[in-house]
């Protein structure tokens, strides 16, 4: 089929010559006027002139009982100076253009016919207006009336333009369609292509171009059964549709090299609007073509709207500024049921090298979107052109993206911004496959890369794939990636932000319930250039959990460091200048499995980053690890660890060992045993970083180890604060410097805790090669150190650091408090409970001082819980502070007793003085300490 319109392209005007120069004229067209208006001719042959028709206003009608066109034939409209010809076909049948279709003048061309339309592969159209296409069964005219199929009326005062089409055949899954074979439709300057009617059909095949429409608009629409469909117009020019919500639709599919352009200005647009949309090896494209200038400043759009599903296979939509114009390209949107776009398909909005504008933006609103294969949703400016990226938003219940299936907004050229990337979906974003992809880039000369910001319920990425924002060569700042979700989860992929060039890498930061990393996958942030990596923040209320390894990990095409632990990371590598960043990790409970890694490593010139854990909960085992590494002259960072329970750090990864031999290359790992390590390594003279750990509980077991260490520099710090720390089966806690038989001092150790434990070959050291030994303090209530355990400092050619231990409240005095000198008056102080014994020969009451024994200084006052009591009349003599600590608890944690008033007393064996409830016989010794009886009445 050739749908042929004029326009003043010198290239198609040859070509419709010559194919009207060689038409057969002996075959008669099949074109017979039903006399419901005055058209003439009754018969056609090879060559026919429709006139006459009944004119209303600026529309002129026609009504034929067929209407068909044989290949070789040729129909032309005369147009008298009206907007509209309008032609319907009442006769019950389907009418088959295989010829020419004509109009002299430059009027709209309408053609209707409710029981389907046929464009062969020799049709030829030469309409200089716009061209309507319906199986509508009539068109309305605003209140002025319809002009009717069947059955037909009079059109006498149908005098405005047409406002509406109407359908009223019953639902059918089958309809009467439109069908287009092999078509080439090429519109003059600002004109409307519209397909109206069942199933829409639109299939390629040897032509190059098929729908074109410069600057002008083309749409398909499927309706299935009963409705109206609106027609809005701008002075009978510039036609589309207006598809209500509640009208059932059908489906339309484009196939087969079809090519369909509204390409020009920027101001074309394409719409399809149908149930299923099906569009298979074909190119839809819209924007700014090379030979216009895109001066337009309302721009076209690609709009598909589907109420069940579209399927992109092997095709392209496309909105584009093309190379050496001007203008900004349009949108792209998609509103269905379900998307699936798939095997090498792409939707894109892009300004070409030496262009000038903007890209456009690509919405997506579905319940399903699928992009597998290589298919990919892109925004970009490429090459030299100058402007700013577009944005990617999808809308979505779920969205996948598998083997190959790409989001990219990106920019290249001179102050040029990329565009950014916005997911939100309400129950599952999953990533699948090596090369499946979400991301955005600043290169050369871009000012700026885009963000990326996923908000959903549960984020997975498995089998290689990647999210990722960057920067390069002397472009600006990567974007951030924000992911908020309920559970976030990584296998064997990576979630990174770096840069190689001038500009700063940006955040990554994660907002979930839940982060669960295994199988070699990580989240990372590095630099390579002179930009600083950016800083990795992880908030997840319930967990993070960091396990295993994978010696075949995901090896990423860039430069950019890559390791075999799961884990999070921040680099910089070896030709960079760049700071490293820093990783914050906030969650209820930190687990660190089975080789994997929290790492902050720097192998260039300036400073690693920090490593930051606040947690109820930190478990490192089976060679899990917190570290910060310095490969180089730049610093190692500072390990925090701040945990409201506990700190576990026990075991060793088995498969180290073996990780080492195969990919050395690839290991973060420093060492298998788990632990948290600030460390020097290789020849740099460089200082490690500062290691600091509270929590109640601080437990390192089975080799598990706290460590700082340098080759040629200081050793770092370490503080742990908690309330137990326990150190047992061959685990350490080590501040270690001059590895490498070099200088550099020792670093200190500060252990502040209630109890203290050492034990079956556990070790802290602070010690040096050449330098001076670190300093350990530990300050405990209790300590415990078992024989085959250490605590040094020591330096093997220097001087000796020095090992304080403070145990706490060493002095039984402490908190005793001092009677005054002088006696306290206790007449009116001491309670008169009984008068004296009538043997006695006074009758008075006596209070005699003969030693303090921990007593306060008049009995009104408690007595201190922390203080001792001694013997009466003994001095007070040290003694160990287990005791003391036991006899405080004692006095703490007693049970209460019934109190019975003292009914006398008398001297014990060692000289003490002992109240009695009932009055003793035994002999006094003393004249003072004579039993005394309450005679009470």
């Amino acid at each position: 089929m050739t749908l042929f319109m004029k326009q003043s392209i010198n290239l198609f005007g040859i070509a419709g010559s010559l194919f009207l120069g060689i038409l057969p004229n002996s075959v008669q067209a099949q074109i017979i006027p039903d006399g419901t208006t005055p058209t003439t001719p009754a018969v056609c042959t090879a060559v026919c002139e429709i006139t006459g028709g009944t004119q209303a206003g600026e529309n002129l009608f026609h009504s034929f009982s067929q209407f068909n066109i044989n290949s070789g034939q040729q129909v032309t409209f005369i147009d008298p100076g009206v907007t509209n010809i309008i032609t319907r076909v009442t006769g019950g049948t389907s009418s088959n253009i295989l010829g020419t279709l004509d109009v002299i003048g430059d009027a709209n061309l309408f053609l209707i016919n409710p029981n389907g339309i046929v464009f062969g592969s020799t049709a030829f159209i030469n309409v200089s207006g716009s061209f309507v296409a319906t199986t509508a069964d009539a068109i309305q005219f605003n209140a002025q009336g319809s002009f009717n199929v069947n059955p037909a009326n009079n059109a006498e005062l149908l005098t405005v333009n047409p406002s509406a089409f109407l359908f009223n055949q019953i639902t059918s899954l089958s309809p009467p369609s439109i069908d287009l074979n092999d078509g080439l439709v090429f519109l003059p300057d600002a004109q409307s292509l519209i397909l109206l009617g069942g199933n829409i059909n639109v299939v390629g095949g040897l032509n190059i171009e098929h729908l074109v429409a410069p600057n002008g608009r083309i749409e398909l629409g499927g309706v299935l059964g009963a409705g109206i469909v609106g027609l809005n117009n701008v002075n009978g020019k510039n036609l589309s549709l207006s598809f209500p919500a509640n009208l059932e639709r059908s489906n339309v599919s484009i196939s087969n090299g079809i090519i369909a352009s509204v390409a020009g200005d920027g101001s074309g647009s394409i719409a399809i609007n149908a149930r299923n949309i099906n569009i298979a090896q074909s190119y839809i494209q819209a924007g700014v073509r090379s030979d216009f200038e895109g001066t337009n400043t309302q721009l076209g759009t690609i709009n598909l709207n589907a109420t069940e599903g579209v399927e992109i296979i092997k095709a392209t939509l496309t909105n584009e500024v093309q190379s050496g114009t001007v203008g900004n390209a349009g949108d792209i949107q998609i509103k269905a049921g379900s998307l699936l776009l798939d095997e090498f398909s792409n939707i894109n909005s892009t300004v070409n090298s030496s262009a000038n504008g903007n890209a456009g933006t690509v919405l997506i609103e579905a319940n399903d979107v699928a992009i597998a294969n290589n298919a990919g949703i892109y925004t970009s400016l490429l090459g030299s052109a100058q402007g700013d990226g577009g944005d990617i938003q999808i809308n979505a219940d779920s969205l996948l993206l598998e083997n190959g299936g790409s989001l990219n907004a990106q920019a290249t050229t001179p102050g040029s911004a990329a565009g950014n990337v916005y997911i939100n979906v309400n129950n599952s974003v999953s990533l699948v496959g090596d090369e499946s992809f979400i991301g955005t880039a600043a290169s050369v000369f871009a000012s700026r890369g885009g963000e990326v910001n996923i908000q959903t319920n549960t984020l997975s990425l498995t089998d290689g794939a990647t999210i990722s924002s960057n920067t390069t060569d002397e472009a600006g700042r990567a974007g951030n990636i924000n992911i908020t979700a309920n559970t976030v989860y990584l296998a064997d992929s990576v979630i990174y932000n770096d840069t190689i060039g001038l500009g700063d890498a940006g955040n990554t930061q994660i907002n979930a319930r839940s982060l669960n990393i295994t199988n070699g996958g990580s989240i990372s942030t590095s630099t390579n250039g002179v930009g600083n990596a950016g800083n990795i923040f992880i908030n997840a209320s319930e967990f993070v959990t960091l396990s295993g390894v994978n010696p075949n990990a995901i090896t990423l095409s860039r430069d950019i460091p890559s390791t075999t632990s799961s884990g999070l990371f921040a680099f910089t590598d070896t030709n960079a200048t760049g700071r490293g960043g820093n990783i914050q990790v906030n969650t209820g409970n930190l687990n660190i499995l089975d080789g994997a890694v929290i790492s902050a490593r720097t192998r260039g010139i300036a400073p690693g980053g920090d490593i930051t854990v606040n947690a109820a909960n930190v478990a490192a085992t089976n060679g899990g690890q917190i570290l910060t590494t310095a490969f180089n002259q730049g610093m190692a960072g500072n390990i925090t660890v701040n945990a409201t329970n506990s700190v576990n750090i026990s075991g060793s990864d088995r498969t180290y060992n073996t990780r080492l031999q195969q990919t050395p290359d690839r290991i973060d790992n420093d060492g298998a045993a788990s632990g948290f390590l600030a460390r020097v390594r290789g020849d740099a003279i460089a200082d490690a970083g500062q290691i600091n750990v509270t929590a109640p509980s601080i437990l390192l077991d089975n080799q598990g180890t706290i460590s700082t260490a340098t080759t040629q520099g200081a050793g770092g710090q370490i503080s742990l604060q908690g309330n137990n720390i326990a150190l047992r089966d061959n685990s350490s806690i080590t501040a270690t410097a001059g590895t490498a038989n070099a200088g550099g001092d020792g670093g200190n150790i500060d252990i502040g805790t209630e109890l203290f434990f050492a034990t079956r070959n556990s070790a802290v050291t602070a010690n040096a090669f050449t330098g001076s030994g670190g300093n350990i303090r530990i300050a405990t209530q209790g300590f415990f150190l078992s024989p085959d355990s250490e605590i040094t400092a020591s330096s093997e050619q220097g001087t000796d650091g020095v090992v304080e231990i403070v145990v706490l409240d060493d002095e039984p005095s402490r908190g005793l408090v001092s009677l005054p000198e002088q006696p306290v008056d206790v007449s009116n102080l001491v309670a008169q409970g009984c008068s004296a014994d009538t043997n006695i020969a006074t009758n008075t009451s006596e209070f005699i001082i003969t030693g303090r024994g921990g007593l306060p200084p008049t009995p009104s006052e408690a007595i201190n819980a922390n203080s001792v009591l001694a013997d009466l009349g003994t001095s007070v003599q040290t003694q160990a502070s287990p005791t003391l600590n036991t006899v405080a608890s004692d006095l703490n944690n007693s049970q209460p007793k019934s109190l019975v008033e003292a009914q006398g007393w008398m001297i014990g064996s060692n000289g003490e003085v002992v109240l009695m409830a009932q009055v003793p016989t035994a002999t006094t010794h003393t004249s003072w300490s004579t039993p005394v009886a309450c005679n009470a009445p």
